[in-house]
């Protein structure tokens, strides 16, 4: 069942980004909303918002994944690792 929708949350993640959307999708009755870091350690936006991650990406589960969303920030332009990029192309 594709019911999870995963958040890349980085270091520097535009957290405007995807705000209005996630608002939409945690609407009750529709999907669960995952957070996924780099490692499951704190991250900070580029609005100053701190998250802690609920997974890591080996984490993704990708038999429930419904979307993926990957916010802008200063980690593309540095070549963003630590798996990101590779779970996202699992899914």
């Amino acid at each position: 069942m594709r019911d999870t929708v995963y958040f890349l949350a980085f270091d520097g993640y535009a957290d405007c980004d995807a705000a209005l959307a996630l608002c939409e999708i945690r609407r009750p009755g529709s999907y669960r909303v995952q957070t996924v870091g780099l490692d499951r350690r704190p991250v900070l936006s580029l609005g100053g918002l701190r998250v802690l991650p609920d997974l890591a990406p080996q984490d993704i589960d990708p038999a429930r994944a419904a979307l993926l969303i990957l916010p802008g920030g200063t980690a593309w332009e540095r070549g963003l690792d630590g798996g990101a990029v590779a779970a996202a192309r699992r899914l």
